[in-house]
């Protein structure tokens, strides 16, 4: 494009099995910035849809398959009859022809045109909800600074998959930023639990991402904002000894945020949980989330402890009373 700004870009969206061309879409110099894969809209020859699981139409930006009807859809797989009845079906609104069910993952913009998304093989499975990669990597391109991005689904130490983003930033931009801008437009499940700053991004020979050349996550202390402030109090070092197992860290310091560490709502459950039984402090769920350091939930613990040893002391005054003070005395 560059080298020959006169010339028109088409992307032609393309498939095997429906004679190769399915859409178009003349790519401008905003597409070109944004990296994004705007597939356009059906070759007059062919009809797309977005549909779910069910072969069910989905409104404008609800991700879905790709599938394809039209003159170009082929008669199916050479001797593999099972794989032919589950891509090419019956169309659910044109019963007297097939649709090729793709594979691939779209969605709908206002426009009429598609988005192409990737293969719907790389859905992952995080704490329970569906997540499309793609989708978040979309949305880490609108952010002004980040030129290039992937995200992909690791298994963590602690056996959880978690979504790691790689990015490649044209200046200066935190984690902190970036969690922000995800969970702006995205629900909190498919924010990364880790980002990776990378000079640039490793590409294969026919200039795709090469993912098992992305470095692995740093989680050591090098890759956080954050200066280390050593825990002070015996509240602060058991909280941060908690931190450390569940989250897979040598270090955790006191202003450390839980959930920049990697933190997320089901290991939440498991420090508040932890925290009760080893202070005796009855935390609600929501007191991680309001205090997310482990200075700040130190003083949360502080202010919602219950002392054995303050509970002692009043048995044994009581222990001293008449049994008629002592009814009064457990009363009020």
């Amino acid at each position: 494009k560059a080298a020959h700004p006169h010339v028109k870009l088409i992307n032609m969206y393309g498939i095997t099995e429906t004679t190769v061309h399915v859409t178009f879409k003349e790519i401008d110099d905003e597409h070109v910035k944004n990296d994004t894969s705007n597939i356009g809209v059906p070759i007059p020859t062919t009809t797309t849809y977005i549909l779910d699981e069910g072969l069910r139409l989905l409104p404008v930006g609800v991700p879905g398959e790709i599938c394809v009807g039209g003159d170009g859809v082929c008669r199916g797989y050479l001797e593999r009859d099972e794989l032919t009845r589950r891509r090419f079906v019956v169309n659910p609104y044109k019963p007297e022809e097939r649709i090729y069910r793709s594979g691939d993952l779209g969605k709908l913009l206002p426009t009429g045109e598609m988005v192409y998304m990737g293969r719907n093989d790389d859905q992952v499975q995080i704490r329970g909800f569906r997540v499309e990669p793609g989708e978040v990597q979309s949305q880490l391109l609108t952010h002004p600074l980040i030129t290039r991005a992937e995200v992909i689904a690791k298994t963590m130490h602690h056996g959880a998959v978690e979504l790691v983003a790689y990015v490649v930033a044209s200046g200066t931009v935190s984690v902190t930023e970036l969690r922000a801008h995800v969970a702006s437009a995205l629900p909190h499940y498919m924010v990364p639990s880790v980002f990776v700053f990378i000079d640039a991004m490793p590409l294969t020979a026919n200039g795709k991402v090469d993912r098992a050349a992305l470095p692995s996550p740093d989680m050591s202390r090098d890759n956080l904002e954050q200066n280390f402030v050593a825990p002070r109090t015996p509240e602060e070092k058991l909280i941060a000894a908690i931190w450390k197992e569940l989250l897979g860290r040598e270090e955790v310091s006191v202003h450390d945020n839980f959930f920049e560490l990697g933190g997320h709502s089901l290991l939440a459950t498991q420090v508040v949980s932890r925290v009760r039984d080893s202070l005796h402090a009855e935390l609600p769920l929501a007191a991680l989330f309001e205090s997310p350091t482990v200075a700040g939930l130190a003083q949360a613990v502080l202010a919602n402890k219950t002392e054995p040893d303050d509970l002692r002391d009043i048995l044994s005054e009581l222990a001293e009373l008449s049994e008629e003070e002592s009814e009064l005395s457990w009363h009020e």
